[in-house]
């Protein structure tokens, strides 16, 4: 992802990038991640800070992650081997329902659905209510559609994830995070304790 910056690359050259990255580290990628636009970041004054965005411009940057995504398929001959990850964003469970729709029209049963935009969620019981919207919503969805995996991107709040294994298991899905959570509570002192 791009942060701490409004520089965006062409999801060419985004693709690009992600490779160019494979061949320095000398390892195949066992997924490639399409080039979302994360609507849970802002900048101002060159400082980043978690704030979603607004539903106008949340609009713009689903568009952009849709597009970003089409182009991530039309190379999906060249990236054999790696499966793709075609991630959702949105500024409201609505928008988000869309974007998922626009992915579910492209995405092959091979492919993972990504949700991003909910590492914010612990800010305001609204992003949690949304975010359970969106899953209950989304799994059987992604399930019809022979899809069976789902990554959740940067979301550590652990009883929500308990919830999302939940839903997902209901559903046939696997279900896969990452979250920088434990290590940044660990430097504050704070301990993980899923009691």
């Amino acid at each position: 992802q791009d942060v701490k910056t409004e520089n965006r690359l062409t999801p060419k050259n985004a693709l690009e990038r992600q490779l160019s990255f494979e061949k320095k580290v000398g390892r195949k990628a066992e997924a490639i991640v399409s080039y979302d636009r994360l609507v849970d970041e802002q900048i101002e004054n060159g400082v980043q800070f978690k704030e979603r965005v607004s539903e106008s411009i949340g609009k713009e940057y689903v568009e952009e992650t849709i597009e970003a995504a089409k182009y991530l398929c039309s190379q999906r001959n060249r990236l054999k081997g790696r499966k793709l990850i075609l991630s959702c964003q949105g500024s409201s469970a609505n928008q988000y329902m869309e974007c998922l729709k626009a992915m579910l029209d492209i995405a092959s049963p091979e492919d993972i659905i990504g949700f991003g935009g909910f590492c914010i969620l612990s800010k305001s019981v609204k992003y949690e209510t949304e975010f359970y919207e969106v899953v209950n919503k989304g799994f059987p969805m992604i399930h019809d559609r022979g899809i069976d995996r789902v990554h959740i991107f940067g979301m550590g709040v652990f009883r929500v994830l308990v919830q999302t294994d939940i839903y997902a298991r209901m559903n046939g899905i696997d279900c896969s995070y990452d979250t920088s959570s434990p290590e940044l509570n660990s430097v504050f002192g704070k301990s993980f304790n899923p009691v």
